[in-house]
């Protein structure tokens, strides 16, 4: 195992580094037309899985989609699944694997992660090697082989060596097929910890601490995955701490010697600019970081969808849009956010006027941000936590975690057609 060096993050004097901005907004209905959405399909619990939750689906190079159950499967510990287009319209599913909780781990909250020779990556929250660790769950690799069957293996099982719980982070890959991720326990100080798993030439890998937060003004609990940037710095966010309690954007750059230096992007107050993100961060090409929090004060107390922006040595935090509630525009966005080709961004939020939840988009125009809603019928599923994915023609996927059609118990993949 690799030493693990720790330096503590860099603070400013202030504690809210950033200066709050809160823009026009116009609420408007979908571009062309109201969308239609379908079920893609609907998950039974055995053996298919139960609640899709967290990160989105992702494609591959033949339009076919990957995803993850927390529960259900053979032992009630999740799954990972394809679900593959057919000529006449209709998805069919596969499963690619059953989790079995010990050794290779137990309820995959987050996503997954393709690489460069079609290898899927992903963390399991429990789990694992019970002698090693009592559950606090895996990092595992599925590679297909000859007769198109994925095989698992276990690459790194959580400890004390680096931390517990990834809770819904996935793991992000370099181009040299390094992997990063976050714990939501552990570390030096118990408050959670960035990690890097390095692949060696014998086929282990090497796990190595890159920044262990405090619980102090550097955050606490960091939910949601990290993002790399071109130059390899690390983006990401914690739930809880910072200067108010209510969670921070941070930044780590790698350092001479293999260290790696913090700077807050941002710490959150509870009030005007919300409060506990949850989701991983979503970078643009100007190197803006654009996320989503649960919770907020006022107009905005349902959440917000936020954009912290570089301004020299210091970064502008900006509201992007604030949501209102159920009856309104929704509420609670939870996922991750995606852009399409022409720089609008798209989520999803837990609760809309439909019941069963809203997946939105913001469209910039003259300084002001444009907000479009579409709110998914309760009967097809609720709760859409995990954010969508656009295929090339724009069209959207995502996955409920509760409901389907005919008062179906486990969650669904819907597809919504602008």
């Amino acid at each position: 195992m690799a030493e693990c060096k720790f330096i503590k993050l860099q603070t400013p004097a202030e504690p809210l580094l950033s200066l709050i901005t809160i823009l026009t907004l116009t609420a408007v209905s979908w571009a062309v037309g109201p969308p239609t959405e379908k079920v893609l399909h609907q998950f039974t619990g055995s053996p298919d899985g139960s609640i899709p939750i967290f990160q989105p689906l992702i494609f591959d190079s033949a339009g076919n989609l990957y995803g993850t159950t927390v529960y259900g499967g053979l032992n009630n510990c999740g799954v990972v699944f394809e679900l593959s287009p057919g000529q006449d319209g209709a998805w069919s599913e596969t499963i690619l694997y059953t989790f079995l909780d010990a050794p290779d781990g137990c309820n995959p909250w987050a996503g997954l992660t393709f690489d460069a020779a079609g290898n899927l990556y992903g963390t399991t929250q429990g789990g694992g090697d019970a002698s090693r660790y009592d559950g606090g769950g895996t990092v595992y690799r599925l590679t297909p082989n000859q007769s198109g069957v994925w095989d698992e293996s276990v690459i790194y099982t959580f400890g004390s060596e680096i931390a517990t719980d990834p809770e819904s982070s996935g793991v992000a890959i370099d181009k040299n097929g390094n992997l990063y991720g976050t714990t939501t326990f552990g570390g030096t100080y118990g408050s959670g910890a960035v990690y890097e798993l390095a692949p060696q030439q014998d086929g282990t890998w090497t796990a190595s601490n890159l920044y262990s937060f405090t619980g102090g003004l550097d955050g606490k609990s960091p939910y949601g995955g990290v993002t790399l940037d071109t130059s390899g710095n690390i983006y990401g966010t914690t739930y809880y701490g910072g200067g108010y309690g209510a969670g921070t954007v941070y930044k780590l750059t790698a350092q001479v010697g293999g260290t790696w230096m913090g700077s807050l992007l941002h710490t959150f107050t509870g009030e005007g600019d919300g409060g506990n993100p949850t989701g991983t961060v979503t970078l643009d090409a100007q190197g803006n970081v654009y996320g989503t929090v649960l919770h907020g004060r006022g107009f905005n107390e349902n959440g917000e969808v936020f954009r912290v922006t570089p301004n020299g040595e210091k970064w502008e935090f900006s509201v992007l849009h604030g949501f209102s509630g159920g009856n309104s525009n929704g509420g609670y966005p939870n996922g991750d956010l995606v852009f399409d080709s022409v720089g609008n961004l798209y989520g999803t939020t837990q609760i809309g006027p439909g019941g069963g939840g809203t997946v939105f988009k913001l469209s910039p125009k003259n300084g002001s941000v444009k907000f479009n809603w579409f709110p998914l019928v309760y009967a097809d599923g609720y709760e859409p936590n995990a954010g969508v994915v656009l295929d090339s023609r724009g069209n959207l996927y995502g996955m409920t975690e509760y409901g389907g059609p005919n008062g179906g118990c486990c969650g669904t993949v819907f597809e919504v057609v602008p």
